[in-house]
């Protein structure tokens, strides 16, 4: 699948793989430099609510892949990456949309840790 993005509200249309997605080389480095400064082990417990996002294991609190097949909609680090519950990150501009096409084919994918 191949998408257009968005950057600094100005519509810039390349190619969006998100497709090959893979924990390690996409999602972690999104979550590392769109997330990680409130969302770290070392920060959540004074800026992120406790909501750790700096390794898989933590992430995948975050992440509902069973409600996937029955049409469910990820759980709440896709809402809230969506702007749908909890806008985050907080105070900024939504990720990208191709950033958040990754997030949710990995997502809908299984959340593999590749």
């Amino acid at each position: 699948m191949t998408t257009s993005c968005e950057n600094n509200s100005k519509e810039v249309l390349f190619s969006c793989d998100s497709v090959n997605v893979s924990y390690s080389k996409v999602v972690k480095p999104i979550l590392d430099a769109q997330c990680n400064s409130c969302h770290s082990t070392a920060n959540a417990p004074t800026l992120g609510s406790n909501y750790v996002l700096d390794n898989y294991n933590d992430v995948m609190t975050w992440v509902d892949t069973t409600s996937v097949a029955n049409g469910g909609d990820g759980g709440r680090l896709l809402n809230d990456v969506k702007h749908n519950t909890n806008p985050m990150p907080k105070n900024a501009n939504k990720l990208s949309v191709c950033d958040i096409a990754k997030i949710e084919h990995w997502i809908f994918e299984g959340a593999m840790n590749n």
